[in-house]
């Protein structure tokens, strides 16, 4: 027979496990809160020294090796890696125990239960808050039934009635407030996720370029910044500088409609021929500006020559069927050490100049 496959346990999220952590300590006071209580009805004859004896260490080594296997990692392959309902199912059979223990004064006990459900109501789904109100008062019953059976002079069966009454309206409310509580929290992750899209939504347009979906010129000299700490540690690049040749002349003839399908058409074209890891941003108007992560500068010349070539090739078709064909010209400008970004901006763009002045449909180096 084939073994099922071991959960793998999920990476460990240190603000979770602080949550979890604190779920256990909390379990541990209640523990210290439930001691103090069952020894003062010790004190006052009220319960058995023995039966405490015995109950007080096994409640304390129980919330202490779950405070131990979340500080070691042994519970994350679980599905409740805090294990909350096994803590929360756990101190209420505890509460049960002190129940039974305890005598004329054993109602003392029954406000421990509310609190141990407490936590239920704000880390569980309401299913599983709804489990463990069943399982309490199932378990309740049984202590009830049992300890009037057994001792009915101290459990008198019409008080231990009345009891589980009381138990079952304060549990049913626990179980409401829960289902409400859930939905609460259901309605504001929602909103979380939706608030977390929209801020992602907005950073995305606020880096993007209407027109042609490229990065803008705010966004690229954020990667520009980027590219100089990394240029610090020997990854070199080159900046080119890309100009629509006679660009004016195209809206001039055709209108700014016609010269806007080319400018998407260019970038469009633009991506199909550069590297992965090249990064083209729209830097106004007409101009695009180029990063090429490279330390070798004939490795960008041979990729602003390809893109060169490509636009050249490459006409644009109106939808009226009229041809447009244009060229580019670039001006490329290597990273230098300690040399800032307006720099080597300035260099590629003396270089464009110098590609213009030559003829255009060129790509010159600085």
């Amino acid at each position: 027979m084939t073994a099922a496959p071991r959960r793998e346990a999920p990476p460990l999220d240190p603000a979770r496990l602080l949550i979890w952590q604190r779920q256990v300590n909390a379990s541990l006071v209640w523990v210290g809160a439930g001691i103090v209580i069952m020894v003062s009805l010790c004190l006052m004859g009220d319960a058995s020294w023995l039966a405490v004896a015995i109950w007080a260490p096994l409640s304390f080594a129980m919330s202490l090796f779950t405070k131990v296997a979340l500080a070691r990692g042994w519970t994350l392959g679980c599905r409740d890696p805090a294990l909350t309902v096994h803590q929360i199912a756990f101190s209420c059979a505890s509460t049960l125990a002190c129940y039974a223990m305890a005598g004329s004064l054993r109602a003392v006990v029954l406000p421990m239960l509310s609190l141990a459900l407490l936590f239920s109501i704000f880390a569980l789904p309401t299913r599983k808050v709804r489990a463990l109100v069943v399982y309490t008062l199932a378990m309740f019953a049984a202590v009830a039934s049992v300890m009037s059976w057994w001792q009915p002079e101290r459990h008198p069966w019409k008080e231990e009635l009345l009891t589980f009454f009381v138990l079952f309206v304060v549990l049913s409310a626990f179980s409401i407030l829960g289902g409400r509580l859930s939905n609460l929290r259901a309605e504001l992750g929602r909103q979380k996720i939706e608030l977390q899209q929209a801020l992602a939504r907005i950073a995305e347009i606020a880096h993007r370029d209407d027109l042609t979906g490229l990065f803008n010129r705010r966004r690229m000299g954020e990667l520009l910044e980027a590219q100089q700490v990394n240029a610090a540690r020997g990854e070199g690049f080159v900046v080119a500088i890309v100009d629509l040749d006679k660009f004016k002349s195209i809206n001039d003839t055709y209108g700014h409609a016609v010269g806007d399908i080319v400018l998407k058409q260019f970038a469009e074209l633009a991506k199909t021929v550069l590297r992965e890891g090249d990064v083209l941003a729209r830097w106004g108007g007409e101009e695009f500006l180029l990063l090429i992560t490279t330390n070798e500068p004939a490795t960008a010349l041979a990729v602003a020559q390809r893109l060169r070539q490509h636009i050249a090739s490459t006409p644009v078709v109106l939808p009226d069927g009229n041809v447009i064909r244009y060229t580019v010209s670039i001006g490329l400008a290597p990273h230098h050490a300690d040399e800032s970004t307006p720099s080597i901006i300035e260099r590629a763009d003396s270089a464009l100049y110098r590609a213009k002045s030559s003829g255009r449909d060129r790509v010159e180096c600085s």
